[in-house]
C-alpha cells in the first residue's frame, strides 16, 4: 500500500490502540502458523473413503508404545547444509535436538521451481510434526535446474528457526553420470535414489540402520500428528507405515469424480502415495530396494517401490487417519 503525498496530521490515541491490537493479532496468526497443515487435514477426515480395501492389516489408534533406545547421531547431511543459522538471539520455532530415545527418520523432499511458495509451509508441516516424535533429517533435492535461489531462501529460513538446522539442501546431484536436468523426464525418481543411495552410506553404521525413509514432494502437507502417530508402530515388524490421505486430484466415487476425498492406501503400484508412508531403512538395505527400475514403469515407482519391500501381513500398517494431503 502506497503512502499519501501529502503530510497526514499526528495520530491520536485511538489510532496507537488500532495499531497495538493489529501487531497483537499478527503474532497469534503467526503461532498458529505452525499447526494449519495439520488442522486443515484433520477437518476432511470425516469424509467417506473411496478406495477398495487393502490387504494389509488396518490398526486403530492407540496408546503411544514404549521404545527402543536409538542412537544419539544424525545424519551428517544436516551438518554440511549451507544454511547455518544467524550468529546472536534468534527465535527458536522448532525444538529438534537429537533425541536417542526417538527413532530416526530421513526425508527426502523432491522439489521444482512450480512448487513455489508452498515448499517452506511443508518443510515446516514436517518439523512441526517431528517435533517431540522423531529425530528428522531432511534432505531438499532440486528435481530441474531452474528455481535454485528460491530454494535456498526457503531452507535458510526453516533452519534458522530450529534449535539443529536439519534441513539439507542438495542441488547438484548426479545418477549414473547424468547432472542435473534442465527438464526432467523421470518425475524425479532419478533424484531420489541418488539421495537414498547418499543417506544409505551416511547412517550404514547407525544402531537402527537409519531408522525410517520417507521422500515426498515439495508441495505437499503433513497433518502435526502424522508422526506422532507412525511412531507408535515403529517398534513393530512393520516394514510399510502408512496413514490415509487426501489428494487434490479427482476420484471416482459414488458421486462422480472428486477431489479431496479420503483414500486408503494398499502397498502396490497405483495403490498408495509417494508421501502417505514411511519405509524401514534396515527392509530397503536387506533387499536392495530403489525407486528407478524402468522407464516403462517409473510414473508408478511410488507404488513399486513399497511393492519390492514386500510388506506382507504385520509388515504393512495402515494408521485409518487422514494425516496426509497431496497437493
Amino acid at each position: 500500500m502506497s503512502e499519501a503525498d501529502h503530510q497526514r496530521p499526528c495520530p491520536s490515541r485511538p489510532v496507537f490502540a488500532l495499531v497495538a491490537v493489529a501487531a497483537a493479532f499478527v503474532f497469534a496468526f503467526s503461532q498458529l502458523g505452525r499447526h494449519l497443515a495439520g488442522e486443515t487435514v484433520r477437518r476432511h477426515a470425516s469424509l467417506t473413503a473411496s478406495k477398495a480395501p487393502h490387504a494389509g492389516r488396518e490398526v486403530p489408534e492407540g496408546p503411544p508404545t514404549p521404545h527402543l533406545d536409538e542412537p544419539n547421531v544424525h545424519l551428517s547431511l544436516a551438518e554440511e547444509s549451507h544454511s547455518s543459522p544467524k550468529q546472536g538471539v534468534r527465535l527458536i520455532h522448532f525444538k529438534n535436538a537429537i533425541d536417542p530415545t526417538l527413532p530416526n527418520v530421513s526425508a527426502i523432499v523432491r522439489t521444482y521451481e512450480g512448487d513455489g511458495p508452498k515448499f517452506l509451509p511443508l518443510l515446516m508441516s514436517l518439523l512441526a510434526a517431528a517435533e517431540g516424535h522423531v529425530n528428522l533429517n531432511v534432505i531438499a533435492v532440486n528435481v530441474e535446474r531452474a528455481g535454485r535461489e528460491r530454494l535456498r531462501d526457503a531452507v535458510a529460513h526453516v533452519n534458522e528457526l530450529c534449535e539443529r538446522p536439519s534441513v539439507h539442501l542438495e542441488l547438484d546431484w548426479v545418477y549414473e553420470g547424468n547432472h542435473v536436468p534442465e527438464k526432467n523426464a523421470m518425475y524425479g525418481y532419478d533424484a531420489t535414489d541418488a539421495m537414498l543411495s547418499r543417506i544409505l552410506k551416511e547412517t550404514r553404521n547407525q544402531r537402527d540402520a537409519g531408522g525410517w525413509l520417507l521422500v515426498t514432494n515439495g508441495d505437499n502437507l503433513y497433518a502435526s500428528a502424522f508422526f506422532e502417530a507412525v511412531k507408535q508402530h515403529m517398534n513393530g515388524p512393520a516394514a510399510v507405515i502408512a496413514t490415509r490421505f487426501l489428494t487434490r486430484y479427482p476420484m471416482p466415487t459414488e458421486f462422480g469424480k472428486v477431489a479431496n476425498v479420503p483414500l486408503t492406501p494398499a502397498p502396490h503400484m497405483n495403490g498408495i502415495d509417494l508421501g502417505c508412508y514411511v519405509s524401514r531403512m534396515s527392509r530397503i538395505r536387506e533387499l536392495g530396494v530403489n525407486f528407478v527400475n524402468n522407464t516403462a514403469n517409473i510414473r508408478g515407482a511410488d507404488g513399486l517401490f513399497a511393492e519390492k519391500l514386500k510388506p506382507d501381513g504385520e509388515k504393512f500398517v495402515m494408521i485409518p487417519r487422514v494425516l496426509f494431503y497431496h497437493q
